[in-house]
């Protein structure tokens, strides 16, 4: 026999090093001082990730047996084999019963086991996270709890808050609950840590962006110490991007210790960005196994969600980075489930459209609708950014011509101001389009605004492609036509039409009799017929 591979974490050293906040705004020490007078304890400290739930160990248990369990262990009888590892040799038989499996009678003979150098010296175990120790370690928890007394042993079992370890039956002996230090704490630390003196403005921004994580201002101070910054205003810049990177960090660190249900529920929760109810994101996120209300306390108490309301992810926990390591088939599925979602409980078009953003065409007609009108709305509040980024995925929604017509028409005006040559091609491709005559005044309206934007060789080239196609009603051919020979003047070479190559003289529509007009009068003939010819264009208006 020997011992298992997730044993071998046990056997490595715990942390060392003074914790940046030891010792510093913390209440309730004398709680764990049972332990120094040599009685059997069991503690629970509990609150968010990052409040150093362990610190209290180090230092403080000099002389004695010490041995801290890895964090989230989920292989059976896991955190058994890390705490029994410094006690049993190699070659032990009892690593068979860890390794197969252990029924009550094992079970006993491990506690037996663990227990026996407890009653010849002190010894200290502590299981970090132990909300999500696996079942069958819990119950070896709950037997080592029964059997203690009279052993020297204490045995700290930390959980985040909103925990609930009521199912387990190990009745703590004290509960500490481990709050974030105050702005006074977290100058207390920095005037340790930096004796000659800290400014006032970089105190302030500490206690305010480390929101007095003592894992965030640990990490914190460890960087600037290496890189020899000065705590004075001049290096705020520097003590916000190395807050930026600790945060991230512990968010990561956080989210890897979450079940993979609570893991995606979160990022549906990114997803969904607060335009859906909690129980519609729960069905976006699948949750299955939790119930509602326990996973959004999880969530919360984790520090990753806001509290009220519609759920949305903590300032500090950024959804791209969140979503990036999903499958790319997964986070695509989630975002068409979420907009569909969206779009039938009538939430807000802009939030359903940011949504339809991660998405690839879904070929339903109510996306592009949604994705239009978003687009107008900001492109009205003057966003034109958002806006073309909005019909641009509209575009990849090809099922209707006459709606794609439209997208490319409104997505050219914008761009019109932005982005010529783009404005050119989307608008150009309004004019040319298969699509039959229904879109015949979206293509006269794309040849319009070309010829206002100056590109009169590509009005003409454009409406004789065109013209030449035979999809034109006949009213939409009369309007390409007089544009066409209104770009005539500035064109630097013509363009033949299979059709009328110039332009009658006393022209019967009144578009048509408007360009005639317009070329008497420049070239100043006949302005007795030019004035007829002007009246016939005004009075069809």
């Amino acid at each position: 026999s020997r011992a298992p591979a997730f044993a071998d974490n046990a056997r490595r050293s715990p942390d060392r090093g003074r914790p940046a906040a030891s010792g510093v705004g913390r209440g309730g020490r004398r709680a764990v001082r049972g332990g120094r007078r040599e009685r059997p304890a069991r503690h629970r400290p509990h609150g968010p990730g990052g409040l150093r739930r362990h610190a209290g160990r180090r230092r403080r248990h000099e002389g004695r047996a010490r041995h801290r369990v890895a964090q989230r262990g989920r292989t059976p009888l896991g955190v058994v084999a890390q705490l029994m590892a410094p006690l049993l040799p190699p070659d032990s038989p009892q690593w068979n019963l860890l390794r197969n499996g252990a029924g009550p009678a094992a079970l006993g003979q491990l506690i037996r086991e663990f227990l026996a150098p407890a009653r010849q010296r002190p010894l200290l175990a502590i299981v970090d996270d132990a909300q999500w120790a696996d079942p069958e370690s819990l119950r070896w928890l709950q037997g080592v709890a029964r059997r203690m007394t009279g052993t020297r042993l204490v045995l700290l079992l930390t959980v985040r808050s909103g925990a609930d370890l009521a199912e387990t039956a190990i009745t703590a002996t004290h509960q500490l609950r481990l709050a974030p230090l105050d702005a006074a704490a977290v100058r207390a630390v920095l005037d340790r840590e930096f004796p000659d003196g800290v400014s006032e403005k970089f105190a302030a921004v500490a206690a305010e962006s480390t929101r007095g994580n003592p894992a965030v201002l640990r990490a914190v101070l460890g960087r600037l110490s290496a890189q020899r910054v000065l705590p004075d205003d001049k290096a705020v810049p520097q003590l916000r991007e190395a807050i930026a990177e600790a945060t991230s960090d512990l968010v990561s660190r956080t989210i890897d210790g979450l079940p993979a249900e609570l893991v995606l529920l979160l990022r549906a929760i990114a997803i969904c960005n607060g335009i859906l109810d909690f129980d519609l994101v729960c069905t976006v996120g699948g949750l299955h196994s939790w119930s509602a209300p326990r996973a959004r306390a999880m969530l919360h108490n984790a520090g990753l969600t806001t509290s009220g309301g519609r759920p949305l992810l903590a300032a500090w926990v950024s959804a791209d980075r969140l979503l990036a390591g999903m499958p790319v088939a997964q986070r695509e599925s989630m975002h068409v489930h979420a907009a569909r979602l969206g779009h039938l409980s009538a939430a807000e078009d802009t939030g359903v459209a940011a949504i339809l953003l991660g998405t690839k065409a879904i070929g339903e007609s109510w996306a592009v609708d949604v994705l239009r009108r978003a687009a107008a709305w900001h492109n009205l509040a003057g966003d034109t950014v958002a806006a073309t980024k909005l019909l641009s995925r509209a575009t990849r929604e090809t099922g209707d011509p006459v709606a794609h017509a439209k997208v490319l028409l409104e997505l050219g005006e914008i761009e019109l101001l932005e982005s010529t040559e783009a404005a050119d091609r989307h608008l150009g491709q309004v004019i040319v389009s298969e699509g039959g005559p229904e879109i015949g005044p979206l293509r006269v309206r794309a040849a319009d605004l070309l010829f206002a934007r100056g590109a009169g060789m590509l009005v003409r080239r454009l409406t004789a492609t065109a013209y030449r196609s035979h999809r034109l009603d006949e009213e939409s051919t009369d309007q390409l036509l007089a544009l066409h020979w209104l770009a005539e003047d500035d064109a630097a070479m013509p363009i033949s039409l299979d059709g009328p190559a110039t332009l009658v003289a006393e022209p019967e529509n009144p578009t048509q009799a408007g360009v005639a007009a317009w070329h008497l009068a420049t070239a100043g003939r006949n302005i007795e017929l030019c004035k007829v010819l002007a009246r016939k264009a005004i009075a069809s208006d």
